[in-house]
């Protein structure tokens, strides 16, 4: 977070004197009027936390909560679908494209049955995930928790990066994984976060707000809000879950109807998305353009292909 705290002092020295500034009722600090919470007492509470032994986020109650912040962490990394996968399966859907920037040329309706294929792709194997990790019933069931959010976490942000790609966006680059999070943080039903005092509701970030220093604090947040949410909603189950045959129901349907959420509203942002481009290009007067636009044609390398 130095970084972050090196941005904040520049920010503060460099000020626009043409911009509005509101002013921290706790350090007295300005900052910008965009700005959801005061930077200064964000790095302040940062700190404060970074030198306390406990662990945070109600753990002691919850050992879950903690290994799933480690997991959504990782998967936002490496839960990425190689673009190469999705022009191979573009290929099959008769949609011929040699370069990953004409996918966002494809009619929509094309796309929305591209982007079918790795949501389906997805929530089996997540529904599958939940179904087994929920069979051993008992004391065992505890042992597969942490396996089966983990899981979910990995396929959901798998269903992200497919659905993205369909319609011409990304998750790879940080603002890219940014967005991802937001999408699935809405599905996990967290709706705010709480930084430096602030209530910061996720529907009102803009994309000046999702670029540093703001975006390391406030994607840290989320995380640990999602963690949470999930590892309390496995919690919730309770009972049902120790019993061998419903809590294999119990788990491959809470997989099923979650990766089914997240595909909704997923597919809902990243087709709009593409629609307003296509809106944006309708609109702007036509030029003649001399020579031939030329597009890289080069696909990104496939990664590992499941690390769980």
């Amino acid at each position: 977070m130095a970084g972050a705290i090196k941005d904040f002092f520049n920010l503060n020295r460099n000020k626009d004197p043409r911009e509005t500034y509101w002013t921290c009722p706790k350090c007295k600090t300005q900052n910008p009027l965009g700005s959801p919470f005061c930077l200064k007492c964000a790095e302040d509470e940062e700190q404060a936390e970074a030198g306390q032994d406990k662990v945070h986020l109600e753990t002691e109650n919850n050992p879950l909560i903690s290994t799933l912040v480690q997991a959504l962490n990782f998967y936002l990394q490496v839960a990425q679908i190689p673009s190469r996968d999705v022009a191979e399966e573009a290929r099959k859907q008769g949609i011929v494209i040699n370069a990953p920037q004409e996918i966002a040329l494809v009619p929509v309706k094309e796309l929305d049955r591209l982007a079918d294929q790795f949501v389906n792709a997805n929530r089996l194997r997540a529904t599958g995930s939940g179904a087994i990790m929920g069979f051993p019933g008992g004391a065992l069931m505890l042992a597969t928790i942490p396996a089966d959010i983990s899981a979910l976490a990995y396929y959901s942000f798998r269903t992200i990066s497919g659905i993205a790609q369909c319609y011409g966006s990304e998750t790879r680059s940080e603002e890219g994984r940014a967005v991802a999070l937001l999408l699935f943080a809405g599905a996990s039903g967290v709706e705010s976060v709480n930084v430096a005092g602030s209530q910061v509701l996720l529907s009102s970030l803009t994309k000046n707000v999702l670029t540093k220093p703001y975006r390391d604090l406030i994607m840290k947040r989320i995380v640990q809000e999602v963690a949470k949410d999930l590892g309390l909603g496995i919690a919730r189950q309770g009972a049902a879950r120790l019993v061998p045959v419903l809590g294999s129901v119990i788990g491959g349907t809470a997989n099923y109807l979650f990766i089914t959420n997240v595909a909704d509203r997923v597919k809902t942002h990243y087709r709009m998305k593409l629609l307003e481009q296509h809106a944006k290009l309708d609109q702007a007067p036509k030029l003649p353009i001399p020579g031939k636009f030329e597009v890289p044609t080069k696909f990104d390398e496939p990664g590992e292909d499941n690390p769980i």
